[in-house]
């Protein structure tokens, strides 16, 4: 009569605890083959924005060359550029050094008038493929209206509470988020503005601003992001985020700052 053979207990122990071993080993490294969205939606966003600014800077009829009113000729710096501000201390007048030049015009091809202050606001949203017809983002930008937001074919929102003409802030903040009011509406672990994020969604201007505090943070899935667009057409990732710099392109031209004035 033969004998039956089986685990026994211990042995069956042995294996789920090698099993549950191998299984902690390889969780991370499946985790992180997976291609995370938002980052990749991040990336996509920026290059669209670098690639809109790059537009505009090179927009003659929007923002005519005019570095030329921008010389000292009174000394030795008659080679160099100088900033509005030095210009102006100088006597200088129409002195433009870029983005910053003339904030009333027509939109070509509309009837609308980029003027006052979001006239660079204006063009940036008549370059983006939006869900609704321009006459309609445009309208985002009444004073009425908040947050003041575009959501583009691909998902992605863009915040333009603060893409006003600023001369104090140097240029136009704009905030992106990858997903909308899906989660977790937070920025890059690093960002240091109140030092958290209070994963709310984009129902208001205020639930952008971080106000929790950064153990709030999903570390790896952040889906938010913020951009201070200089006047001479120069991206800064404004409050560190170093998360966000780190998955971009190191050759695109950053300003890593820390500028929480903003």
């Amino acid at each position: 009569m033969s004998k039956k053979s089986g685990y026994t207990l211990a042995e069956t122990l042995i294996s789920v605890l090698v099993i549950g071993i191998i299984a902690a080993i390889c969780a991370p490294m499946i985790r992180n083959s997976i291609p995370n969205k938002n980052f990749s939606l991040l990336k996509k966003a920026y290059y669209v924005v670098d690639n809109v600014v790059k537009d505009l800077m090179n927009d003659t009829y929007y923002y005519p060359d005019m570095r030329s009113n921008c010389v000292d000729m009174s000394g030795t710096n008659n080679t160099n550029y100088l900033s509005k501000a030095q210009a102006e201390a100088l006597g200088i007048t129409n002195c433009f050094t870029g983005l910053d030049y003339n904030q009333q015009v027509n939109i070509a091809g509309t009837n609308q008038v980029a003027g006052g202050n979001w006239k660079f606001a204006r063009l940036f949203i008549s370059k983006l493929e939006t869900q609704e017809t321009l006459e309609d983002a445009f309208g985002r930008l009444a004073p009425d209206v908040s947050p003041k937001t575009i959501t583009t074919t691909d998902g992605i929102v863009y915040n333009f509470d603060r893409m006003n003409y600023n001369e104090a802030r140097g240029g136009y903040l704009i905030r992106i988020d990858v997903n909308g009011a899906e989660g977790p509406n937070s920025y890059a672990p690093s960002y240091t503005n109140s030092d958290g994020d209070n994963l709310n969604s984009c129902e208001s201007f205020t639930r952008w601003e971080p106000t929790q505090a950064g153990s709030h943070y999903e570390n790896s899935r952040f889906d938010r992001a913020a951009l201070l667009i200089h006047f001479d057409g120069t991206i800064e990732i404004t409050n560190t985020q170093s998360e966000f710099a780190n998955i971009l392109n190191s050759q695109n031209n950053i300003l890593n700052g820390n500028n929480n004035s903003i």
